[in-house]
Order: C-alpha cells, then sequence, then structure tokens
C-alpha cells in the first residue's frame, strides 16, 4: 500500500530539490463542511496575509498535534487546495 503526503520542499526550480518535511494524509484530522464557517476540522480558512490567502492544515501525528500553514496566491488556489482536502479526507 503506498501511503500519499503533503511534502514541504527546499525548492521548486532547481535539480537539487529535496524533502524537508512530509505530512502523511492519513495523519490529517477529518474534514467536514459548516454553513457558517465553511470547511473545518482538519483545515481551517485563516485569513487573508502579505504571504497571500492562507489556511491550517491540521494533524496527529506520534500523538501530538501538527500545524501547518499553507498560503496561495489567490483565494481560487486555497479554495482549490482546500476543496481537494475535503474530498480526501471528508
Amino acid at each position: 500500500m503506498t501511503k500519499h503526503g503533503i511534502h514541504a520542499l527546499t525548492g521548486r526550480r532547481n535539480d537539487l530539490v529535496k524533502t524537508v518535511k512530509t505530512m502523511m494524509l492519513s495523519d490529517i484530522k477529518p474534514l467536514y463542511k459548516s454553513v457558517k464557517k465553511g470547511i473545518q476540522g482538519g483545515a481551517e480558512d485563516i485569513g487573508s496575509f502579505s504571504e497571500g490567502e492562507c489556511f491550517k492544515v491540521i494533524a496527529n501525528k506520534l500523538g501530538s498535534e501538527v500545524n501547518w500553514i499553507m498560503c496561495c496566491e489567490t483565494l481560487a488556489e486555497k479554495t482549490e487546495w482546500m476543496n481537494i482536502l475535503m474530498a480526501l479526507k471528508g
């Protein structure tokens, strides 16, 4: 069985890219849709910042809660990422 995850890389435009961290999809908390707040649980929208449109991914790793903050250039990208996570973990 192949395990799938989200990988944080050292870069994206050269031949020396290495994986720095991996969050396994199986570790991400289940997601659900709230009428008032949108997607909740393992991913939550945290808003707009100078880094971009950001959301938090919440996982349990070895009994501890781990949070990854992910930022996208556009609201459409953030929405698409959150919908993908919802489809995988909902």
